[in-house]
């Protein structure tokens, strides 16, 4: 079976809500989730019956002052979740979240312009929302190496096998019978 038209149904839905919502990406189960950067008046305009973050880089070019001024016009315009972009200390993690109202999205990576703060920690202090755009991305990468290496070293995966998800963990992680029955469905 194909699983052409059932990912190409996926992709289109996807491509048509960026064409209807500039400026959004997507979260995994594929509901509008963020936005950065519009005019808070734009952005009052714009914004959709959806659960809403809207964020500022403002800190980088305007500084923090700016930066919470701009979010607190945001929530003005009706923002479910506020979003300042790479504060670079502890002191300006702790300012955002006693300036600004309501949910608080923090972004943090390890290597990144924010410093690592404990969960619990940002919990206390109003953040609602902690994303980690790339730490899972970049462990995965260094395992594909290593899988790799241990691949040219040995001819095959076998000395990492107990390190690997089972063939039956990946079909589930990547849904492939999710995928297979919406071809078997939608398929000609």
């Amino acid at each position: 079976m194909s699983l052409r038209r059932p990912l190409l149904a996926v992709l289109l839905s996807l491509l048509a809500l960026a064409a209807i919502f500039p400026g959004l990406a997507l979260a995994q189960e594929g509901f509008p989730l963020f936005t950065t950067d519009f005019p808070p008046e734009e952005f009052a305009a714009r914004r959709a019956k959806v659960y809403e973050a809207i964020g500022t880089d403002a800190i980088a070019v305007e500084g923090l002052d700016a930066a919470i001024e701009r979010a607190h016009a945001y929530a003005a315009a009706g923002a479910d979740v506020l979003f300042v972009e790479a504060p670079t200390s502890e002191a300006q993690i702790e300012a955002i979240a006693r300036s600004l109202p309501g949910a608080k999205l923090i972004n943090m990576f390890e290597g990144g312009k924010t410093p690592l703060v404990p969960l619990a920690r940002l919990q206390a202090l109003g953040y609602r929302i902690v994303i980690v755009p790339s730490d899972l991305q970049r462990a995965a990468i260094r395992a594909m190496q290593e899988v790799l290496a241990v691949m040219r070293r040995d001819g095959n995966s076998r000395a990492l096998a107990g390190r690997m998800a089972t063939f039956d963990e990946r079909e589930a992680v990547v849904r492939t019978r999710e995928y297979l029955e919406l071809d078997r469905r939608y398929g000609a």
